[in-house]
């Protein structure tokens, strides 16, 4: 299983579990950090989209382990906002083809993984992707033979539209 901690604004997964003094620090740090980029990107969550932010390492932790990432795996992220979750699958070994409707945040996105090869950006709104069987087929390489996963903390009002449209 995946363990998270971080360190500076990456997200670092080690093998071995946190004690919990160290377990709070890091929690703390993880609202910090989102609570700061929102502000820097002055963002205020949209109820319009949904918008809903990580602030627990846990929550991380939890949603990680979960979908039991290997290395190679190809997961779909809808609404990654801040990358926070995207990071913590680039750490697993996944690639991520990334998913945000937000001008700003992906403007934010764009320029956080401008230098990571593993992960596909996609400025859109998942549910008016009409070609989105292609996106993924292109994503899987083509050969139909690897799944993807969709790995996300999904914004709250658009959860049964992904699950009919995906």
């Amino acid at each position: 299983m995946c363990h998270l901690g971080f360190i500076g604004k990456r997200v670092l997964v080690s093998a071995r579990t946190p004690n919990a003094g160290a377990r709070l620090s890091v929690q703390a740090s993880l609202s910090n950090i989102v609570q700061k980029d929102l502000r820097l990107l002055k963002i205020n969550p949209k109820r319009s989209l949904g918008q809903n932010f990580v602030t627990s390492e846990k929550v991380l932790q939890q949603i990680v382990a979960s979908a039991n990432i290997k290395k190679g795996d190809k997961i779909l992220e809808i609404g990654p906002g801040l990358g926070s979750l995207t990071d913590c699958l680039l750490h697993c070994g996944a690639s991520v083809l990334a998913v945000e409707k937000d001008d700003v945040l992906y403007k934010h996105l764009q320029a956080k993984f401008s230098e990571e090869p593993a992960v596909s950006l996609i400025h859109s709104d998942i549910l008016l992707l009409r070609d989105i069987k292609q996106i993924l087929d292109d994503f899987r390489g083509g050969t139909g033979e690897s799944s993807v996963r969709v790995v996300a903390n999904i914004p709250y009002n658009i959860t049964s539209g992904v699950l009919l449209h995906c």
